[in-house]
C-alpha cells in the first residue's frame, strides 16, 4: 500500500501523521474552526460541515500546507472522513440532510445523490469496480455507480447505518447496524454480495465498530461488550479477545497480521490467533489509530499524538496544546 499524509490544523493544534493508504494521494484535511474535521487516524471530530482538502496533482498542487480549496457540504455538521476514488475524485458526506457529494480535484461538485435522511457517522467506501458504499439512518445500504446512478439498496430494517463499510478482496461488502432498543441494544454484522443480496449475518448484544478484513480475509471489529471478535469469511467466530474497557473504534492491521486497537485503557496488540502480544497504558485511552510503512503505530490520546514501534516501546509524542514534542 501507499503513503497517504494526513494533517489536522486548527486555531490550537497542527501536526501531520504519514499512514498507509490505498490510494495515489497526498489528502490533506484542515479546519481553521474550533475543533477540527474528523479522519480515522485521529478519531476527532468536526463543529463545521466544510470539507477543506488538497490532493497533489493538477494546476493547484501547493506544498506549503495553505488552503486550495473548499466546498461547503450545507447545514450541520460532518463526522465522516472522506474517501478518495482511483480516478482522485474525492467523495465526501453532508450533514443532517443525507447528501453524497463527488469532488473533482479541483472542488467541484461532479454529482450529489441524497437517500433523503442524515448519512451520520458513516463514511463511504469505494469498490475495486469504483461502485461507491454507503449507509444511511433510512435502514439502508446504498450502492451507486461512480457517475452518481443509482445501482441497488439493501434495507437491513428498523435500524441505522452505524460505521463505515468495508470491501473484502471478492467484492463482499461488510457493513454494521444499530437498532438501539433501550436497555436491548442490538446489532448485526452484515455480509452482501456485490449484487446487493445478502450472505449472512452476525448478531452481537452490544454496539460494534467498522469492520476491517486481514489478508486471509478474516473479519475484525470490536464492541463495547470489550471484546475484539474476529469472524471468518462465513461469518463464523473464530475467536475473541476480552479487554478492560468498551471497544469503541475500529482496529488496525500491521503488514504482519497484527491487530491493533485502542480503548479507554491504551493501546492493545494482538497476534492473529486471539493472544495479547503486548498492551500500551495510555492516561487519555486510545482512539483509532493508523500505521506507518516501517510499522510504526501512531494513535491519538486526549490532546496527544503518540508514536508506538510495533513491538510496544515508546518512540515520541506530540502536544497538540503546547506543540511540543518528546
Amino acid at each position: 500500500m501507499l503513503d497517504m499524509m494526513v494533517s489536522y490544523t486548527d486555531n490550537s493544534l497542527a501536526g501531520s501523521i504519514s499512514s498507509s493508504g490505498l490510494f495515489t494521494a497526498s489528502l490533506s484535511i484542515s479546519d481553521t474552526q474550533t475543533a477540527s474535521f474528523t479522519a480515522n487516524l485521529a478519531g476527532k471530530t468536526s463543529s463545521t460541515s466544510t470539507v477543506k482538502v488538497s490532493v497533489d496533482g493538477g494546476d493547484n498542487e501547493t506544498s506549503d500546507g495553505s488552503l486550495k480549496w473548499n466546498f461547503n457540504l450545507g447545514m450541520g455538521p460532518s463526522y465522516c472522513s472522506p474517501a478518495i476514488g482511483l480516478d482522485g475524485t474525492i467523495y465526501a458526506v453532508g450533514g443532517d440532510h443525507g447528501y453524497l457529494y463527488a469532488l473533482d480535484q479541483n472542488g467541484n461538485c461532479k454529482w450529489s445523490y441524497t437517500s433523503g435522511i442524515a448519512i451520520g457517522t458513516c463514511a463511504p467506501a469505494i469498490g475495486a469496480d469504483g461502485t461507491v458504499y454507503f449507509g444511511s439512518w433510512d435502514g439502508k445500504l446504498y450502492a451507486l455507480n461512480n457517475n452518481g446512478e443509482y445501482k441497488w439498496s439493501y434495507y437491513f430494517g428498523d435500524a441505522y447505518a452505524d460505521g463505515s463499510p468495508a470491501i473484502g478482496s471478492d467484492g463482499t461488502i461488510y457493513f454494521t447496524s444499530f437498532d438501539g432498543t433501550p436497555n436491548i441494544p442490538h446489532q448485526k454484522l452484515y455480509a452482501l454480495n456485490p449484487n446487493g443480496s445478502l450472505k449472512w449475518t452476525y448478531l452481537t448484544e452490544d454496539r460494534i465498530s467498522s469492520p476491517v478484513i486481514g489478508a486471509d480475509g478474516t473479519i475484525y471489529f470490536g464492541s463495547w461488550d470489550h471484546k475484539l471478535y474476529a469472524l471468518d469469511q462465513d461469518g463464523n467466530y473464530k475467536w475473541s479477545y476480552t479487554a478492560e474497557n468498551e471497544i469503541m473504534f475500529s482496529p488496525a492491521i500491521g503488514a504482519d497480521g497484527t491487530i491493533y486497537f485502542g480503548n479507554s485503557y491504551g493501546l492493545y496488540a494482538l497476534d492473529q490467533n486471539g493472544n495479547c502480544k503486548w498492551r500500551y497504558g495510555l492516561w487519555g485511552g486510545a482512539s483509532e489509530l493508523a500505521i506507518g510503512s516501517d510499522g510504526t503505530i501512531y494513535v491519538a490520546s486526549y490532546h496527544e499524538l503518540y508514536a508506538i514501534d510495533q513491538n510496544g516501546h515508546y518512540k515520541w509524542k506530540h502536544n497538540f496544546e503546547d506543540g511540543g514534542t518528546s
